[in-house]
């Protein structure tokens, strides 16, 4: 028993806990479209947003102001992380790393608490319906994700129908 402990106090000294929040965030809520409805193009994701300052990139680092980023059937950076970082990562534009922020793509940056898709990604379902999944996040001034707090929808769309 002594050694579990001991192994398991090893590894959680090992992680990184600085940015990771243990309690709910409910500063941002989506309020379109509805989860798991069926869309049609172009989509409008919107939210609300309470106890967050929406600054942009102001270079200022807060955890109650900045920016949104959203990110289209994309995983969002972790904590503490820039899209620069992002564009880094040797995944990040298929088999290599994009270089620049500028060629990711399905990632958006907003002062906005909406924004128009007129684009979904092309999925491999072979299913009539596509499901997608968009995130939102909140950045700080300088540009950084303020902690693991991400907000997402998930909804259906059916290609080729109009």
């Amino acid at each position: 028993m002594a050694t579990v402990i001991a192994a398991t106090g090893l590894l959680l000294s090992a992680c990184n806990l600085d940015n990771m929040q243990f309690t709910q965030d409910h500063r941002v809520r989506i309020v379109e479209p509805e989860d798991r409805s069926t869309v049609t193009l172009p989509v409008t994701v919107r939210w609300e947003v309470d106890g967050f300052e929406v600054t942009g990139k102001d270079g200022k680092r807060s955890d109650k102001a900045g920016y949104f980023a959203v990110f289209v059937d994309r995983e969002p950076i972790p904590p503490g992380k820039t899209l620069e970082w992002y564009a880094n990562q040797e995944s990040s534009c298929g088999s290599s790393a994009c270089g620049s922020v500028d060629n990711l793509a399905d990632i958006y940056t907003t002062k906005k608490t909406k924004i128009r898709l007129k684009r979904l990604p092309a999925t491999d379902e072979r299913d009539d319906v596509e499901r997608h999944e968009v995130t939102v996040i909140l950045l700080d001034g300088t540009g950084a994700r303020i902690s693991e707090s991400a907000f997402y929808v998930r909804f259906n769309y059916r290609r080729g129908v109009l």
